[in-house]
């Protein structure tokens, strides 16, 4: 479905979009943050809407590395990206900004732990480290340099449940452009009535913030971090029934073919448990 380095550029793009979350809303009185943790989180999930900027990315994966341009355009919403290794004059590509649902610190904290240390320095600029450890194995890890200046993240390992390193992306060069209100978030527009197929069941903390029916079946999830997107279309004749797994850097591709002739496609940066999980829940709405 993806080439392998756009499946990595979505992951990469994904991470940077993150912070795209809108106004944080106020926290319940039983945060299980400290409230230093808690605004410094509220500071990253907001910096994507606020906070234009350019720059080079160097990104790390499977052995491979690859230099990407990167600029968070302003008021348009979008980030483009352009790889520099690929081929002299390289056509950029433009990425939208879909806001990931406003989920507080809080809230966050219910699937996820936080902790906050001294940074490195990073494209010459001072950070501070996000260290985000998933509290179960349904989500992935993060460790964040964040500009402090700005609250953009400007190196970030992703990591297994279990700690093992996927990928990496640091910014070699930095460059903050002019600060501005922040976008308007995009109204999601839920179209799950009109749809062939449902989810039985959800992640915990996962829910559906977008869906559709062109120019296949989709849903987008998101946890308020994590983002994956599912896919239901008819299998192909010469496709047997049965999963199959492919992972370029955190970006996963799962596929599913059921004996009922239908295929499901899990892409996002999100173990492979989680991605079965979903698949698995996919339901025709007419069965009993």
């Amino acid at each position: 479905m993806l080439r392998p380095s756009r499946c990595v550029l979505a992951g990469v793009a994904a991470i940077l979009m993150t912070a795209a979350t809108g106004a944080v809303a106020s926290e319940p009185e039983d945060c299980q943050l400290a409230t230093p943790e808690a605004q410094r989180v509220a500071a990253v999930l907001a910096s994507g809407a606020s906070t234009p900027y350019r720059g080079t990315i160097l990104v790390e994966y499977s052995g491979k590395r690859e230099f990407v341009a990167v600029e968070e355009s302003g008021a348009t919403g979008q980030l483009t990206l352009r790889h520099l290794n690929r081929a002299a004059n390289a056509a950029p590509e433009v990425r939208q900004i879909n806001s990931l649902p406003a989920r507080t610190p809080c809230l966050l904290a219910n699937f996820y732990g936080f902790s906050i240390d001294s940074g490195q320095i990073v494209a010459g600029r001072e950070t501070y480290r996000l260290s985000i450890r998933p509290k179960d194995t349904l989500r992935l890890g993060y460790v964040m340099d964040v500009d402090r200046a700005t609250d953009v993240p400007l190196r970030v390992l992703t990591l297994t449940p279990e700690g093992q390193m996927l990928e990496r992306f640091e910014f070699a060069q930095f460059e903050p452009l002019e600060v501005r209100p922040p976008f308007p978030r995009q109204k999601q527009s839920i179209q799950q009535p009109s749809m062939g197929f449902g989810l039985a069941t959800l992640p915990p903390g996962f829910r559906v913030i977008n869906s559709g029916i062109s120019p296949v079946e989709y849903w987008l999830l998101s946890d308020g971090l994590a983002a994956m997107s599912v896919y239901v279309e008819p299998r192909a004749q010469t496709v047997k029934p049965g999963e199959g797994v492919v992972v370029r850097g955190a970006t996963l591709t799962y596929t599913k073919g059921t004996i009922e002739q239908t295929q499901v496609t899990v892409v996002g940066e999100v173990p492979v448990t989680t991605a079965r999980l979903v698949a698995e829940a996919v339901r025709s709405s007419e069965a009993p």
